[in-house]
């Protein structure tokens, strides 16, 4: 059996939430919100994490 590393587990969590937000996967109103939350949250880490690098 193949061992579940980080980068596995997220790219599963990526990959369940892109279908839901593609609307592949059905999923209710609270769930397509925490999608949306989890990309926001993304972008803004990324965006964050971008000006930190430029300093």
């Amino acid at each position: 059996m193949q061992e579940v590393t980080a980068e596995i587990l997220i790219e599963r969590v990526w990959s369940y939430a892109e279908k839901i937000r593609s609307g592949e996967i059905k999923a209710s109103k609270k769930h397509r919100w925490a999608v949306d939350l989890f990309f926001k949250v993304l972008t803004a880490m990324q965006k964050m994490t971008e000006g930190l690098l430029k300093q």
